[in-house]
């Protein structure tokens, strides 16, 4: 500012000449300040502000003193650049009023000299505007304290869509600063796939309805670290649409994506082994089937069951079970291709999906490596064992074109392989399916095969070796079918297991052949021991031991004439309560025996834990000794531990005089086979063995 020689001041901008007044419609008070002695006149014509009053007096008495600096401020300024002043000051009327805002609007008024006197202009009271301003500044201070000390991560935006401020929730959970984060867009922290969803699709739903909820969006941090998250946005707009600022909250889900994934895991795979379960096999199976359909591409589908697994899982417990089955796992996974699926269905059975295969020749190959791998020995618990595999194989499109059909004929074609003798690969063809029919009408026959008694009992004798004197009988079940005619044990035995007939058919031949027996003995022949085979799951019953007494208190036969017969497998299935049901029955008199014995996994074992009438040498062993040194070995071995702990024992399947000759040799008690005779009904029995003795 310039001050005139006359003392006024000369200002640089417009100034009001004369007495010209300013008047605003709506103001409160109209106001005059002299700058030479810095005296204000406030005159109020508004109705609540002393209406029609007027005072004056110096303007520290009027203005605020907080506000003083700013009032001489805002006039030096005025008189330097010119235009209207406006400013916001406290003023009050009285000394002992209280201060009220106040808004100034007013111009420099200056005499013909240029010279400037006075400021006059007009005042409006802005007490209400600022007391909700006020209140404003202080809901915004809450909310700053709400989103700096929020338990989430949220970021603010501003008109343009940048970040302009970030809480320090977000700075922590992602390892940025807030120099790295301020002025970037909020998408250049995420993942590429969720970036470009975001684009894509969110922001247009954005731009459309200004709010955001619940969408998954993966983060990236500055470690590298992807974050899961839910995101909530809200945009602000006025009344042109146009973006204000907004407001992100970012909920971090990454731990329940996990424990999500954890349980997605469970769903779709096999807990011990981690391979695919029956439910994701099924699913890839359908996705190959679209995209072979598509491409006019082939598949195969192969089952796998470890065979005899249920020996080794009842005899060591299924911790020993479980370490097979992860052994097994390891091998399918380590020679299958990349593109190809190994699954574990169930206990012991694994499957294969093998894309872009249509012949046999594609995977017997990969069988054949399979089948050679699962044989080799491993150690388990300090011991060598053994395992083998039955594999079923149906292709695409010749066998099926669905999924649960390629599945049943790849079973249908393992149980062949196990049908044939284990340990081999049989590939699904038609002629399987008539079998499988045949299978299912036994089984619904031989349920009614009881009521129309047509199981017969047929004997085959047991001969002292040394002094060739009878000294017992093995009691075996035929079924002669008014359906189907003769049917071998062999064909109707293993449904009867399957089916869970072989129970009351076990407990038929049980009764019959004491009765048959005691029946002879009341004739005056010669007492003969009975020999009758119990299957794992007649053994197995709760009431097995009273079962077995009532049948002999029913037919009046000696406990001492009966002897069961009954297999390592089920012998070792629960040794404990195998152990318990034996000491019962023995101490009624009762004798047992281990048939089929060498076969299984625990040989030795049975000789020295279960208090045992006999062995019985498995025919197998007995057909080639006679030309196989090692299978001589083995039936030498049997006989001298046996007697070494005071067992007696027995030779199946004796054909020969040779075999006869050589058994003898080697101390062998006893013998029954097709050299003495084959077995045979009871009349024929009594005719050629019991009539003949007398």
């Amino acid at each position: 500012m310039q001050r005139h020689r006359n003392g006024g001041i000369q200002p640089k901008g417009l100034f009001l000449s004369g007495g010209n007044q300013i008047a605003l419609p709506g103001s409160d008070a109209t106001w005059q300040l002299e700058l030479s002695s810095m005296r204000l006149t406030l005159q109020y014509h508004s109705q609540g502000l002393e209406a029609g009053g007027e005072s004056s007096d110096v303007v520290s008495r009027y203005v605020h003193p907080n506000d003083l600096v700013l009032l001489n401020s805002t006039i030096e300024q005025h008189m330097d650049n010119g235009g209207p002043m406006r400013l916001e000051v406290r003023i009050r009327h009285h000394a002992e009023d209280g201060w009220q805002w106040m808004e100034l609007l007013g111009q420099a008024q200056g005499d013909r000299t240029r010279s400037v006197h006075y400021l006059h202009g007009i005042a409006w009271n802005i007490e209400e505007r600022k007391r909700q301003e006020l209140a404003r500044l202080e809901s915004d201070e809450k909310y700053r304290l709400i989103f700096h000390n929020m338990p989430v991560m949220a970021h603010m935006l501003d008109a343009g869509g940048l970040i302009h401020d970030v809480n320090p929730f977000w700075l922590s959970r992602t390892g940025y600063t807030r120099e790295e984060v301020i002025g970037k867009r909020s998408y250049e922290f995420m993942e590429p796939a969720s970036r470009a969803y975001l684009l894509e699709v969110h922001i247009p739903k954005l731009r459309e309805t200004s709010v955001l909820d619940n969408v998954e969006i993966q983060w990236t941090t500055k470690s590298g670290e992807v974050m899961d998250s839910l995101v909530y946005t809200r945009v602000v707009r006025d009344d042109q649409g146009r973006m204000i600022h907004g407001f992100t909250v970012i909920r971090d889900i990454t731990e329940h994506k996990k424990a999500e994934a954890k349980a997605d895991n469970l769903i779709y795979h096999d807990i011990l082994t981690g391979l695919p379960n029956r439910m994701m096999f099924h699913e890839r199976l359908s996705f190959a089937l679209i995209q072979a359909n598509l491409y006019e591409t082939g598949l195969a589908v192969v089952l796998i069951d470890l065979d005899r697994f249920k020996m080794i899982n009842d005899s060591l417990g299924h911790q020993a079970g479980d370490q097979v089955l992860l052994h097994a796992a390891h091998i399918l996974q380590k020679h299958i291709r990349p593109m190809d699926t190994v699954a574990r269905l169930s206990s012991d059975e694994f499957a294969l999906l093998l894309p872009d295969v249509s012949r046999p020749e594609d995977v017997f190959p990969l069988a054949d490596k399979l089948l050679t791998e699962l044989r080799k020995p491993f150690v388990l618990e300090k011991q060598e064992f053994y395992i083998s595999a039955s594999m079923g194989i149906s292709f695409y499109p010749q066998d099926a074109d669905n999924t649960d059909l390629l599945i049943k004929n790849a079973d249908m074609a393992m149980y062949y392989a196990k049908e044939k003798g284990r340990n081999t690969a049989e590939v699904f063809h038609q002629e399987m399916t008539l079998k499988v029919s045949r299978k299912l009408q036994l089984e619904s026959s031989m349920r009614r095969a009881l009521e129309r008694q047509e199981f017969r009992v047929f004997f085959q004798p047991q001969q002292d070796i040394a002094t060739g004197r009878l000294f017992g009988m093995e009691a075996l079940i035929r079924w002669e079918s008014k359906e189907h005619g003769p049917i071998s044990p062999a064909e109707f035995i293993p449904i009867a297991e399957e089916s869970g007939l072989i129970v009351p058919i076990g407990q038929w031949i049980l009764e019959e052949s004491c009765r048959q027996t005691k029946q002879w003995m009341d004739r005056g022949f010669e007492p003969l021991s009975v020999s009758v085979n119990i299957s794992g799951k007649q053994f197995q019953q709760r009431d097995f031991a009273a079962t077995v007494k009532k049948v002999l208190e029913d037919t009046g036969l000696d406990p001492s004439y009966l002897c069961l017969e009954i297999t390592e497998s089920t012998a070792i299935h629960d040794a404990g309560a195998t152990k318990a049901v034996l000491e019962e029955l023995i101490e009624h008199g009762i004798r047992f025996s281990i048939d089929d014995f060498g076969t299984g996994y625990s040989s030795l074992s049975l000789l020295k834990l279960f208090p045992l009438y006999a062995i019985k040498i498995d025919q197998s062993f007995v057909r080639n000794m006679t030309n196989v040194e090692e299978d001589a070995a083995v039936v030498q071995a049997i006989i001298a531990m046996s007697h070494g702990m005071k067992r007696k024992v027995i030779a199946e399947g004796v054909e020969t005089r040779q075999q006869l000759e050589r058994l003898n040799a080697m101390g062998c008690d006893g013998y029954q086979g097709y050299f003495i005779s084959r077995p045979v009904p009871m009349q024929e029995f009594e005719q050629m063995f019991l009539q003949s003795a007398r």
